[in-house]
């Protein structure tokens, strides 16, 4: 068997914008144990958003941007959390799936109005 699912939440981050209507996620992925390709698309790695302290999550659609020096991967993508319960808490989200080793190395999460 492959690894488990894993499920990494952020803390909330305190927006000063009320009711942020659009984030952008950048994720950096270390290389992989394995020669197993990550596929954001096919659900390997599903990057959510909230801006209700995690109570609604909204899906990133992650595109790959780099490739660094190291094999590592930046990918990136944009969310509209608009339609979300109001809120000023946001928080991200990454659950991984289909047994793929996929290494988190870092997240950046930006928003606006």
């Amino acid at each position: 068997g492959g690894p488990a699912v894993m499920s990494l939440r952020s803390q909330p981050f305190a927006s000063d914008i009320t009711n942020p209507s659009l984030a952008r996620l950048a994720v950096q992925i270390a290389p992989a144990v394995k020669s197993t390709a990550i596929d954001v698309g096919a659900g390997d790695l599903v990057s959510s958003v909230s801006r209700d302290g995690g109570t609604t999550f909204t899906p990133a659609t992650l595109s790959l941007v780099e490739t660094l020096a190291d094999g590592s991967a930046i990918y990136e993508g944009f969310v509209d959390i608009s339609g979300q319960p109001a809120g000023s808490s946001m928080v991200y989200r990454h659950v991984t799936a289909n047994g793929k080793d996929v290494r988190i190395s870092g997240t950046i999460m930006q928003w606006r109005a």
